[in-house]
């Protein structure tokens, strides 16, 4: 990381956020063709990568469930 000018840490250009707004002067039309365009974009990745997905779902649930059974620094709980 390299220091900005106010002294602060500033992440490489790589790993700025992105920011995306949305127009607000859209018509319906604009918005649903973009709505359309990310739900076929989602439905490709889907298609090639559902298995992945599947998986990477799973083991976050499983984890997330974990973390909310078992405190850190704790026992887990038996129920």
């Amino acid at each position: 990381m390299t220091k900005s000018r106010k002294g602060r840490a500033k992440n490489p250009a790589h790993l700025q956020p992105i920011i995306l707004e949305i127009p607000i002067h859209w018509t319906p039309d604009q918005a649903l063709a973009i709505f359309e365009l990310l739900d076929d974009l989602r439905e490709k990745i889907w298609v090639r990568c559902n298995c992945q997905i599947q998986r990477m779902m799973r083991e976050q649930h499983q984890a997330d469930h974990f973390e909310d059974i078992a405190p850190i620094g704790g026992p887990p709980q038996v129920f």
